[in-house]
């Protein structure tokens, strides 16, 4: 007897772990709702490109690109002490060089302008410089019209804060900086910079817009 109910026993339980399971789809992976997070990201839609970003988190506490997202998210939001806790996470991560130089970049400016302390200008400095080591003509892919002359000009922008103005690297050079101009009527006054870009002959006059600058006249 038992050796004819084996067969349908068989067709039951297929039945019950297939067919009869319904589709449910491609699985749910760190990777593809970070992935979903960059297209919102591109659109601008910070809020829910973070939702995606911990999402992923959620699936794997230690995917580094999720971090290095939420990193940029909050540094388009003006949050910048989650946006430095984040690169700072992704950083750790040991990433790929991508996702590494990413975060440095991302780091570069936020530090710069989170806060007009000598140690902020000199991480700056430092993490535009650690990306530009991974690529030299760095660009982000999810917003390039930030891009390798962003680094450089944030990297001269600190050595001004820092007066500094002696350091000179492949990276730039600052030929004058105590060249001023001034804008508005708020007396608010902008630095201008001569800056030396690698792979070009000329130099560049780029505004250099120092924060917390005013004038004394």
């Amino acid at each position: 007897m038992t050796r004819f109910l084996l067969p349908g026993l068989v067709v039951a339980l297929a039945f019950a772990l297939g067919c009869g399971g319904g589709d449910t789809g491609p699985a749910e992976s760190a990777s593809s709702r970070t992935a979903e997070g960059w297209t919102l990201f591109g659109d601008g839609d910070y809020e829910d490109a973070v939702a995606k970003f911990e999402r992923a988190i959620e699936l794997d506490n230690s995917y580094a690109e999720a971090y290095s997202g939420l990193g940029w998210c909050y540094a388009n939001m003006n949050m910048l002490e989650e946006a430095l806790d984040n690169f700072g996470r992704a950083i750790d991560g040991n990433p790929h060089e991508t996702v590494l130089a990413d975060a440095y970049a991302g780091s570069s400016p936020v530090y710069r302008d989170a806060d007009t302390r000598p140690a902020h200008f000199d991480s700056a400095a430092a993490y535009a410089d650690s990306a530009l080591s991974i690529d030299r003509f760095y660009k982000f892919d999810y917003d390039t019209t930030f891009n390798w002359q962003d680094l450089h000009l944030i990297m001269a922008q600190s050595y001004f804060q820092l007066q500094e103005y002696g350091q000179g690297t492949q990276h730039h050079h600052i030929e004058c900086p105590r060249i001023t101009y001034f804008t508005g009527n708020s007396g608010g006054r902008e630095q201008v910079c001569l800056i030396s870009i690698p792979g070009q002959n000329s130099f560049n006059l780029i505004p250099a817009r120092v924060r917390n600058i005013t004038t004394n006249h």
